[in-house]
């Protein structure tokens, strides 16, 4: 991946409306929202080099969410690289190790032959349209900060 410059204008559009909603105090967001969410900052921490600190102590449950995302923007080899990152993490590695991990992880997600960007913006386009897709199975009610969606 070249210098990464940032995400696409249609992304930043809606990655902001969803900032702005969260800021007025609105606390239901709906699963595209995010999914948007979600693949944009995860994105933005691999293009940092900062994915240590994004998925902070929750790890498990972070790579779980950044999983479901970007399977759900079409990004079947940055889902993969998550994958099989978490099924390593069956065998706790050391501290130490577990930082090479990471550094190697991030390497890997940013030699991925997704197209990741223009697929968080085509997804950012849909859900500006309101077409934005997510399983069936999941529920189409809005989700709040206390609740998180199930599978």
């Amino acid at each position: 991946m070249d210098a990464w410059r940032g995400h696409l204008p249609i992304t930043s559009r809606m990655l902001r409306r969803i900032l702005n909603k969260a800021a007025a105090g609105k606390s239901q967001f709906s699963c595209a929202e995010r999914i948007l969410y979600t693949t944009c900052e995860f994105w933005a921490a691999t293009a940092a080099r900062s994915i240590v600190t994004h998925l902070g102590s929750e790890v498990v449950d972070n790579l779980e969410d950044a999983i479901f995302a970007f399977s759900r923007i079409g990004a079947g080899h940055v889902e993969n690289t998550l994958i099989a990152f978490l099924r390593d993490l069956d065998t706790p590695p050391t501290k130490p190790r577990y930082l090479e991990r990471l550094t190697a992880l991030e390497e890997d997600l940013l030699k991925t032959k997704d197209p990741v960007d223009h697929l968080i913006a085509r997804f950012a386009e849909d859900l500006q349209e309101g077409i934005a897709v997510y399983p069936a199975w999941r529920s189409s009610a809005p989700v709040t900060e206390q609740t998180q969606p199930t599978d």
